[in-house]
Order: C-alpha cells, then structure tokens, then sequence
C-alpha cells in the first residue's frame, strides 16, 4: 500500500482512522501520531470546513452500515493547496459476513475535475452567447429532429430556446420552399446557404454538416440570420429606384448623366430626341465631347469640374447630333 499513489485507509465503526498508507500523509506533510486514532474528518486533509467535515461524517456512516459511498471530496495538501480526491468508502467484513471495520480509498482527480469546470465554464459561456445572439442556432440529428435549438431570433417567431429540440425541422418547416433539400444536401457533406421565409420573418440559413470525433457525419448544424429589416431596405430601394427611373424617363427636359471623364452614363428620351437618336447604344460614340462643338469644350470640361468641387454652373453652347444638325442648348 506504502508504494501506490493513490490514498488509502482503514477505519473502525465510529470513523476513527486505524490504518492509512504513505501517500496521504506525505502529501499533507504529516505524522502517522497526527492522524492514527482520531476522527478521520477531524484530520488536517478535511478541517478546513465544518460543511466537508459532516458529509465525510455521513459517507463514514453509511460506509459502516454496508453502504458503498463514492463522492468528490474537497481535500487540503501542505501548504494550504486544495486538490480533488475521488473518494469511495465500503464496509470491511469478517468471515461470518459482520461488518467490522471500513475502508477507504482516493484518487487525485484534479485535473480531471479542473478540465470539466473548464468545460463546464466554456460551455456556459457559449450558452450566454448563443442565447443573446441576434440569430438562430440550430441543430439537427440524420432523422431531421432538433437537438439544439437557441438564439435571441427565435423570438420573431413565437418560440422559446430550446421549445423545439425533439421536434422534426421536416414537419414544422414542410412549407419552407428549399428547407428539406437544404437539409439533404448537408447531410450529404455539402454546405449550403438558404434564403426562406417563416411567415413574416425572412431568413438567411447556412446548413452545414455536423461532424463526429470518428470523422462521421452524424447531423446537421445551422445558423439563420434573420434579414426582415436588410430585405424591406432593398424592397424599398427598387421602389425607389423605380419611382425614379419613371420620372427620369418622363422628365420633358433633357437629362443626362456625365462621368467625370465625360463618358455618357445615361441620357432620358427626351434628351435622346433632343440630339436626334433612338437609343445610348445607337449613338457612335459615348464621350459627351462628341456631341459638344469643340469650341465649347473647354467650357464644358470647366463646368464638370466645377461640379466635383461641389459647385453648381449654368452655361450654354451648341451640340451637333448624328446626322449634323446643331441646336443650342443651356445645361444646369
């Protein structure tokens, strides 16, 4: 017993320690004199609190009424350090079957224990972040059912986190165009990205596999954004777009839009009819210096650059349009 690490000892039917091995005492810097005979939970290992002395008290007990008792127990080394001993007492009987004494054994478990609290503190961590998430993460198992569902998105759509997980994605979303390819296709090894709508929320989705520690696919995993706000923006903006491509087009002045190098942008009807042409593309050239009298291109240059500086011009001069004829024109 003297050469093995780990902790052991023996006990009679009150918890006073009869027997213990090196380990133990050479760890906590101590006499055998200081521990032999006396209460085991009064001992230098478990005095620091009165909480960890009445539970070893009960284990002890229970050990002497034929239980077997197995618990993490809180244990002081030299020094005042604290490690995790993984802790089992059992009854000792004679040979008739009487119990006559316990006996107890302990590993150090403390980087076991410190890499779960790590865990433990990571995934609680992930857990506050996902939760206050403005998305929604999901997960899901081969058969389509949810076995993660979280995220401040769930929201928008009535649910709470996790109300979900059991349930199947392929009965609740049958009605999402592209959600059950979506969901083969990253079953299948291949991450795909989806644009849906779930009733009034419109959502962006990436669906990619889920990987085990052998390397297999053994779900699916996902993140929606909800894009409600970024889709009424770009709705918005064709109507927009469209109300002004309609007074363009219908504005009974010529409009023109000149790049700063004097390339034609684009030009309405009725500047088109103005210089005698059908379309831009029918024009033989887009460089608005073509369609200016030379004599008037300085000025015109002038005016073009006087707008990038952030100023207005107003000037006239003359254009000559495809066939030759000339017409004096005052530009703003």
């Amino acid at each position: 017993l003297d050469s093995l690490f780990i902790f052991v000892g023996v006990y009679d039917l009150e918890g006073n320690l009869l027997e213990v091995n090196r380990a133990p005492i050479e760890t906590a810097r101590l006499a055998r004199e200081d521990v032999i005979g006396k209460p085991f939970w009064e001992a230098y290992w478990f005095s620091h609190s009165a909480e960890t002395q009445d539970h070893l008290r009960s284990l002890l007990a229970r050990a002497a009424r034929g239980e077997i008792v197995r618990e993490d127990l809180a244990t002081r080394v030299a020094g005042d350090r604290f490690i995790t001993v993984d802790a089992m007492f059992g009854p000792l009987r004679d040979g008739t079957g009487a119990i006559v004494e316990v006996i107890g054994s302990g590993v150090d478990v403390t980087d076991r224990t410190t890499a779960e609290e790590a865990a433990r503190r990571a995934n609680d961590l992930l857990r506050t972040v996902v939760a206050g998430a403005p998305v929604v993460m999901f997960a899901l198992d081969p058969e389509g059912r949810f076995t993660l569902s979280e995220g401040r998105a769930l929201e928008k759509l009535g649910l709470r986190a996790g109300q979900m997980v059991g349930a199947s994605a392929l009965e609740v979303y049958r009605g999402v165009s592209g959600f059950e390819p979506a969901f083969r296709r990253a079953l299948a090894g291949e991450q795909t990205v989806l644009a849906s709508e779930v009733g009034l929320v419109a959502f962006e989705a990436v669906y990619a596999p889920s990987i085990d520690r052998q390397g297999r696919i053994d779900g699916v995993i996902g993140e929606a954004f909800d894009v409600t706000d970024r889709k009424r923006a770009e709705q918005a903006l064709r109507e927009s777009e469209t109300r002004l491509r309609a007074i363009f087009e219908s504005e009974p002045e010529c409009v023109k839009i000149v790049a700063r190098n004097g390339t034609l942008l684009d030009m309405n009807p009725a500047g088109l009819r103005l210089i005698g042409a059908s379309t831009l593309d029918s024009l033989p050239s887009l460089r608005v210096f073509d369609l200016i009298d030379a004599q008037y291109h300085d000025l015109y240059r002038e005016a073009i650059d006087a707008v990038f500086r952030g100023e207005s011009s107003q000037d006239q001069y003359q254009i000559v349009g495809p066939d030759g004829s000339r017409r004096w024109m005052e530009q703003h």
